[in-house]
Protein backbone atom coordinates (compact mmCIF):
# COMPACT_ATOMS: atom_id res chain seq x y z
CA UNK A 1 0.00 0.00 0.00
CA UNK A 2 1.38 3.41 -1.08
CA UNK A 3 1.48 6.27 1.48
CA UNK A 4 2.96 9.68 2.14
CA UNK A 5 5.93 9.70 4.23
CA UNK A 6 6.06 11.90 7.19
CA UNK A 7 7.89 14.82 5.46
CA UNK A 8 5.36 14.89 2.73
CA UNK A 9 2.30 15.07 5.15
CA UNK A 10 4.18 17.42 7.47
CA UNK A 11 5.08 19.50 4.47
CA UNK A 12 1.40 19.90 3.92
CA UNK A 13 0.82 20.94 7.42
CA UNK A 14 3.41 22.94 7.59
CA UNK A 15 1.63 25.00 3.83
CA UNK A 16 -1.29 24.88 5.58
CA UNK A 17 -0.28 26.93 8.33
CA UNK A 18 1.16 29.37 6.59
CA UNK A 19 -2.13 29.79 4.04
CA UNK A 20 -4.46 29.73 6.45
CA UNK A 21 -5.58 30.30 10.43
CA UNK A 22 -6.79 27.03 11.19
CA UNK A 23 -6.20 25.61 14.89
CA UNK A 24 -6.29 22.11 13.83
CA UNK A 25 -3.06 22.92 11.60
CA UNK A 26 -1.61 23.98 14.12
CA UNK A 27 -2.29 21.24 16.79
CA UNK A 28 -0.92 18.68 13.96
CA UNK A 29 2.12 20.70 14.00
CA UNK A 30 2.62 20.42 17.34
CA UNK A 31 1.72 16.68 17.66
CA UNK A 32 4.71 16.14 14.94
CA UNK A 33 6.99 18.47 16.58
CA UNK A 34 8.10 15.58 19.66
CA UNK A 35 8.71 13.40 16.52
CA UNK A 36 12.48 12.80 14.73
CA UNK A 37 12.43 14.95 11.68
CA UNK A 38 14.54 15.25 8.21
CA UNK A 39 14.93 18.82 8.56
CA UNK A 40 16.26 19.30 5.30
CA UNK A 41 13.55 17.79 3.22
CA UNK A 42 10.73 18.53 4.98
CA UNK A 43 12.27 22.66 4.48
CA UNK A 44 12.75 22.04 0.77
CA UNK A 45 9.18 20.03 0.50
CA UNK A 46 7.68 23.32 1.73
CA UNK A 47 9.41 25.89 -0.53
CA UNK A 48 8.26 23.70 -3.75
CA UNK A 49 4.94 23.17 -2.10
CA UNK A 50 4.27 26.96 -2.02
CA UNK A 51 6.29 27.79 -5.52
CA UNK A 52 4.18 25.31 -6.89
CA UNK A 53 0.88 27.45 -5.98
CA UNK A 54 2.38 30.74 -6.27
CA UNK A 55 2.95 31.93 -2.64
CA UNK A 56 6.70 32.50 -1.90
CA UNK A 57 7.53 31.07 1.59
CA UNK A 58 9.23 33.61 4.13
CA UNK A 59 9.71 31.70 7.45
CA UNK A 60 9.47 35.02 9.27
CA UNK A 61 6.12 35.34 7.55
CA UNK A 62 5.20 31.69 8.98
CA UNK A 63 6.25 32.03 12.53
CA UNK A 64 4.46 35.45 12.80
CA UNK A 65 1.52 33.98 11.79
CA UNK A 66 1.70 31.61 14.01
CA UNK A 67 2.30 33.92 16.75
CA UNK A 68 -0.30 36.21 16.19
CA UNK A 69 -3.11 34.41 15.13
CA UNK A 70 -6.23 34.76 17.12
CA UNK A 71 -6.81 30.74 17.22
CA UNK A 72 -10.27 29.51 18.24
CA UNK A 73 -8.90 26.60 21.01
CA UNK A 74 -12.96 25.61 21.62
CA UNK A 75 -12.61 24.62 18.12
CA UNK A 76 -10.02 21.88 18.68
CA UNK A 77 -11.17 21.49 22.11
CA UNK A 78 -14.18 19.87 19.33
CA UNK A 79 -11.54 17.36 17.87
CA UNK A 80 -9.83 16.22 20.98
CA UNK A 81 -10.64 13.62 23.47
CA UNK A 82 -11.82 15.44 26.89
CA UNK A 83 -8.99 13.96 28.63
CA UNK A 84 -6.51 16.33 26.44
CA UNK A 85 -5.32 19.33 27.81
CA UNK A 86 -4.90 22.60 25.60
CA UNK A 87 -2.06 24.77 26.70
CA UNK A 88 -2.30 27.53 23.66
CA UNK A 89 1.16 29.20 25.15
CA UNK A 90 2.76 25.94 25.21
CA UNK A 91 1.59 24.69 21.83
CA UNK A 92 2.79 27.89 20.31
CA UNK A 93 5.84 28.29 21.93
CA UNK A 94 7.13 24.40 21.08
CA UNK A 95 6.21 25.02 17.54
CA UNK A 96 7.87 28.32 16.99
CA UNK A 97 11.13 26.33 18.44
CA UNK A 98 10.49 22.80 16.63
CA UNK A 99 10.04 24.13 13.55
CA UNK A 100 12.71 27.08 13.33
CA UNK A 101 15.05 25.36 11.13
CA UNK A 102 12.77 26.57 8.28
CA UNK A 103 14.29 29.93 8.42
CA UNK A 104 17.81 27.77 7.56
CA UNK A 105 17.03 27.84 4.02
CA UNK A 106 19.75 27.08 2.10
CA UNK A 107 20.82 29.40 -1.33
CA UNK A 108 18.95 27.33 -4.08
CA UNK A 109 15.98 26.93 -1.68
CA UNK A 110 15.86 31.07 -1.42
CA UNK A 111 16.05 31.32 -4.95
CA UNK A 112 12.93 29.15 -5.82
CA UNK A 113 10.93 31.37 -2.76
CA UNK A 114 11.65 34.17 -4.45
CA UNK A 115 10.89 32.88 -7.80
CA UNK A 116 6.94 31.99 -6.95
CA UNK A 117 4.98 34.34 -8.55
CA UNK A 118 6.81 33.95 -11.73
CA UNK A 119 7.34 31.05 -12.21
CA UNK A 120 10.96 31.28 -14.17
CA UNK A 121 13.03 29.12 -12.34
CA UNK A 122 11.37 25.92 -13.37
CA UNK A 123 14.65 24.26 -14.16
CA UNK A 124 15.58 24.92 -9.93
CA UNK A 125 11.98 23.52 -9.32
CA UNK A 126 13.15 20.50 -11.30
CA UNK A 127 16.78 20.06 -9.69
CA UNK A 128 15.12 20.90 -6.33
CA UNK A 129 12.23 18.03 -6.47
CA UNK A 130 14.54 15.85 -7.82
CA UNK A 131 16.80 16.07 -5.01
CA UNK A 132 14.15 15.10 -2.66
CA UNK A 133 13.00 12.17 -4.51
CA UNK A 134 16.68 10.87 -3.84
CA UNK A 135 16.40 11.32 -0.93
CA UNK A 136 12.74 9.63 0.07
CA UNK A 137 11.82 8.26 -3.33
CA UNK A 138 8.72 8.55 -5.58
CA UNK A 139 5.98 10.61 -4.46
CA UNK A 140 3.72 13.08 -5.59
CA UNK A 141 6.20 15.20 -7.11
CA UNK A 142 6.27 11.91 -9.73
Amino acid sequence: MRCLGQAEVLSKKVRAAYQRAKVRDLHDLYVFSTKVLDRHLLRRLVVLKLWQVGDPFDPATLFHRLEETDYSWEDLKRLLRNTENIDPVNILKQCVACYSFLAEMTDEERALAADAKTHKREKLWETLTESCRAKHGPGEFE
